[in-house]
């Protein structure tokens, strides 16, 4: 890790994306989260962060930002990730035959709002996960766009 700043407010890590890295990040992840006492919302944290890193290392390469600030006034976190790449990311229906390209859907079910923001080294894609139940637009995992 070549930057890394957390606490119970929040957590903020600047790295190389490759695979090797991904369990330290979900650990910190976890640890960040995990006194909530809401594993949904701790487990769809650790899918979506695992998601958004795979999709840097796949699509954009290099150097990326991670960073969660928790509201734990309303029950929910934040979590950008932020990477060199002008390319938005693609919601598509899900080809059961495909070996890859179900990663949008499946953050898109488990958060509960997720958008992208433009910025000069590339973009910054932020997901909000919230306690509870999901109110975001996804179907459940595993069937959007795939017969069920």
């Amino acid at each position: 890790m070549e930057q890394l700043h957390g606490n119970n407010e929040g957590l903020s890590m600047t790295f190389n994306v490759v695979p090797e890295v991904l369990q330290e990040v979900r650990e910190r992840v976890r640890r960040l989260l995990a006194d909530r006492k809401d594993e949904d919302m701790l487990d769809a944290a650790l899918v979506i962060v695992t998601e958004l890193l795979s999709n840097v290392y796949m699509h954009a390469g290099g150097c990326a930002e991670l960073s969660i600030v928790p509201r734990w006034e309303v029950d929910q976190a934040e979590i950008v990730v932020s990477d060199q790449s002008e390319a938005k990311p693609v919601l598509q229906p899900c080809d059961e035959d495909a070996s890859s390209g179900r990663g949008m859907a499946l953050i898109d079910a488990l958060a509960d709002r997720w958008w992208v923001v433009p910025n000069p080294a590339g973009k910054e894609l932020h997901v909000v996960v919230a306690a509870g139940i999901r109110h975001g637009d996804g179907a459940s995992v595993g069937t959007l766009g795939c017969s069920a």
